[in-house]
């Protein structure tokens, strides 16, 4: 359990608190290559979720078992999205959401997050669905659309020609300077 106030208060720093009750609690400081939420403490990096776990809960962390976000939200450090269980149990309610992933062969995979799964999304389906509509029927920049939407213009460049979000729909083909005819003489 940890109970120094200058960690907690450091801890709580880097954490967007909803403003409704029972949400999601998301780390907003450095997140791992899989989207879990990073404490440096001790000179040593934790998992946000543990520690949270640690600040909030009576009960301690049992050695061999793992924390499952019950909201399947990595960055969520809410204690009471999380529950102890071994790595079945967690693979089990993995499976449960639906948020596993399996090969073309049909056997079971690990889970490859995409779209607003992503630790590091910054954008919901909805937003890009919006943002591929006024790619579309918009004269907007992908600068402004960028700015409108909080992302880089290279991310909506990704999101027009596929590199990113592709799983929603088909990518955006710009228009052929001769529309299609060919300049070529016979």
């Amino acid at each position: 359990m940890i109970t120094d106030e200058k960690i907690i208060d450091r801890f709580m720093d880097k954490v967007l608190l909803p403003t409704v009750e029972g949400t999601c609690w998301i780390w907003t400081a450095g997140l791992t290559k899989k989207g879990y939420g990073q404490f440096k403490m001790n000179r040593k990096n934790h998992q946000a979720h543990r520690v949270s776990w640690e600040i909030f809960r009576e009960e301690p962390l049992i050695d061999g078992l793992e924390l499952d976000h019950i909201c399947h939200c990595r960055n969520c450090i809410n204690p009471s999205h999380l529950r102890q269980g071994d790595h079945k149990e967690n693979m089990a309610n993995l499976s449960e959401a639906g948020r596993e992933v399996r090969r073309e062969n049909g056997r079971k995979r690990g889970r490859k997050a995409r779209g607003e799964n992503h630790g590091k999304s910054k954008l919901t389906e909805a937003q890009v669905i919006e943002i591929k509509e006024l790619l579309t029927n918009t004269n907007l920049s992908q600068k402004e659309i960028g700015k409108k939407y909080g992302v880089s213009r290279m991310q909506i460049s990704k999101i027009k020609t596929g590199r990113a979000w592709s799983h929603l729909n088909p990518t955006i083909n710009p228009p052929s300077l001769n529309d299609g005819k060919d300049n070529i003489s016979s």
